[in-house]
């Protein structure tokens, strides 16, 4: 589970829930792409392993090994299929048990 802190910039401080992650699940900013800063520090409650890879990283990588960064594409895109996937068979499910009749 991760939480955001927002940043000391801002005049009140809130920490609250961003999002529930479990295994496979990929997660990023847009905020470095577009320039912006980051709105806040984000925390993991429970043990976890991240890799963080920037955006310069594939850009460069672009260049010096487009194989590879058309394989980490794939990757990426077969993970948020499987995450799609997922999220449509828990919604099925939510809305059978919604529309059951007592």
């Amino acid at each position: 589970m991760l939480k955001k802190n927002p940043g000391a910039m801002m005049a009140q401080n809130h920490i609250f829930r961003l999002a529930r992650i479990g295994p496979g699940w990929v997660i990023g900013s847009i905020s470095d792409i577009m320039g912006q800063d980051i709105p806040g520090t984000y925390t993991a409650l429970t043990p976890c392993r991240v890799h963080h890879l920037p955006f310069e990283s594939i850009e460069d990588l672009e260049v010096e090994n487009p194989v590879l960064v058309l394989h980490l594409y794939k990757l990426l895109s077969h993970l948020a299929a499987r995450r799609q996937e997922m999220t449509i068979g828990q919604l099925a499910t939510l809305r059978s048990i919604m529309s059951a009749t007592a």
